[in-house]
């Protein structure tokens, strides 16, 4: 299993007093505890070729409680990290650990990674990218369905407090910004000339319909930038 790295112990330790956050146990009957989720990979620093950012955590599943009990918070950020690795891992060949379950986001972002983005076994797509939220806690009611200022007021902070850090540690060649609650952020922050990094936005992996179509299109031209970059750094080390 991953060890979580120090950046999202830092995180696990986050008092932020963000509003709308579900920042604790799903069984009422434990000790409220502060488990930012949602964030996973096996890359190495530093070498990660994509990272995937999407809005927020969905609901805390209740097998969480039982990993939880009696960690530590440095164990918390390992337990937290694992999890997530288990839920995004839920579809592939590998034995499902930790008795993870999964959703639509989980399904189809893995699906499009393996075969839209890498062309590989879906095993292999947490060796490639970081998979992490640009909200690291769930929230009452849907990410999207918030009010867009308290929307904005909880995800710059977050970006600012954590996921720049983390931007930092992985420094993925491209990051993808999922959903329009995630964009708006993202589109805020460099509105105000808070970052310094260009970003594509694509279709939440959840989006259906007409929006299906569209989503596999923008994965396929992820796909062909993250070759022409290993194309061109092969080219590189030849010379």
């Amino acid at each position: 299993m991953t060890t979580a790295p120090d950046y999202y112990k830092k995180i696990i330790s986050c008092k932020e007093n963000c509003p709308e956050v579900l920042n604790c146990n799903v069984n009422k009957k434990l000790e409220p505890r502060w488990l930012p989720r949602g964030t996973t990979s096996r890359c190495k620093p530093g070498k990660a070729l994509l990272m995937v950012i999407l809005d927020n955590p969905g609901t805390p599943q209740e097998i969480e409680d039982t990993h939880y009990q009696g960690k530590s918070e440095s164990e918390l950020a390992d337990v937290a990290w694992q999890f997530t690795e288990a839920v995004l891992e839920y579809n592939t060949s590998k034995p499902n650990r930790m008795g993870a379950g999964t959703s639509p986001t989980h399904r189809n972002l893995m699906r499009h990674l393996a075969e839209h983005v890498f062309d590989c076994p879906k095993e292999e797509v947490l060796d490639k990218v970081v998979v992490t939220n640009h909200v690291r806690c769930s929230t009452e009611i849907d990410f999207g369905n918030i009010k867009k200022d308290i929307r904005l007021k909880i995800g710059t902070t977050c970006v600012e407090k954590h996921l720049l850090d983390e931007i930092d540690y992985w420094k993925p060649k491209i990051i993808v910004v999922c959903g329009n609650p995630a964009k708006e952020t993202f589109d805020d922050l460099e509105s105000k000339n808070l970052i310094n990094f260009s970003y594509i936005a694509v279709r939440h992996p959840s989006a259906r319909f007409k929006y299906i179509k569209e989503r596999k299109e923008q994965f396929i031209e992820i796909g062909k930038k993250i070759k022409s970059f290993e194309t061109t750094k092969n080219i590189i080390k030849k010379a």
